[in-house]
């Protein structure tokens, strides 16, 4: 029994390679746990069934991000240890939210009007990224909506790296379990459809525009107009692209809940990019 764990459990650099290789490991994995009943490996994702009745599917290509990120072999245990574990439903999700370029400022300036003096940290972590958008990270329970701090974080256990986890992890949960759908516009655009809530989180998905990529032939351009409206077209149709710059085009009136309703994103393999080709080193995407 234990030399079979000990093959089982051994995850290689050869093993992230892709889902269909790392897949199979982590079903089994799964399996080996007191707390899941069943664990199945199909179509780039590990099905779940737990002894307590609930199921989960765990989406593989953003479990490989984080892994291959990962800095040691106990880094990627302790990463898969957690992400089989059966979520809590009093403990809602952890999500990470995008916002528009302006968006810090704009909440400086309210709280200055308040009181508030500048030099006074923000009560909510937020990051800037190489798109010029900021993400912040958001708890959704039953019961409320609200951003968390850093201290938030460290309190309940999580540093930024784990908490970052957790909200990718959150994420993919989320877009499972309210069924992430595409809409089609003028055959021509597509339209992520998700919640009214959390469309623009799809930003952080790589597996999903990965996916995309490999459907169009071609990488992805989208626009984060509005946390409910992503448009993406395929960057290989020129009439696509021209209709996607129409939306895009400053003129045009920003939606409630307005994020970038003026610029198109450009997927590479480096992830989101202010154009096609290369990458502005120094912030995450």
């Amino acid at each position: 029994m234990t030399d079979e764990n000990e093959v089982v459990l051994e995850i290689t650099e050869d093993d992230l390679a892709s889902t269909d290789l790392i897949g199979p490991k982590i079903a089994a994995l799964a399996r080996l746990r007191e707390d899941i009943a069943a664990a199945e490996y199909e179509d780039g994702a590990v099905k779940l069934r737990y002894h307590s009745g609930g199921e989960m599917t765990l989406d593989l290509g953003n479990v490989l991000t984080f892994l291959r990120q990962a800095p040691d072999g106990q880094a990627v245990m302790d990463y898969l240890d957690n992400a089989l574990t059966e979520p809590s439903d009093d403990a809602g999700y952890l999500l990470p939210v995008l916002k528009g370029p302006d968006y810090i400022e704009t909440v400086r300036a309210q709280l200055r009007d308040a009181g508030m003096p500048d030099d006074q940290p923000l009560p909510f972590w937020y990051q800037p990224l190489r798109t010029g958008l900021n993400v912040i990270l958001m708890q959704d329970t039953p019961q409320m909506m609200r951003s968390v701090s850093e201290e938030e974080l460290n309190a309940a256990g999580l540093d930024l790296d784990s908490a970052r986890q957790q909200a990718m992890q959150d994420l993919a949960r989320y877009c499972h379990e309210r069924d992430l759908q595409v809409g089609v516009i003028d055959d021509k655009l597509f339209q992520l459809q998700l919640d009214g809530n959390y469309e623009a989180s799809t930003y952080f998905l790589s597996g999903l525009w990965d996916d995309i990529q490999d459907e169009f032939g071609a990488p992805p351009a989208a626009l984060f107009a509005a946390r409910n409206v992503v448009i993406y077209a395929n960057t290989a149709d020129a009439a696509a692209m021209r209709l996607l710059n129409i939306l895009a085009a400053p003129e045009g009136e920003a939606p409630a809940y307005a994020i970038a309703p003026h610029q198109i994103l450009f997927w590479t393999d480096d992830g989101w990019s202010l154009q096609p080709a290369g990458t502005a080193p120094g912030l995450p995407h």
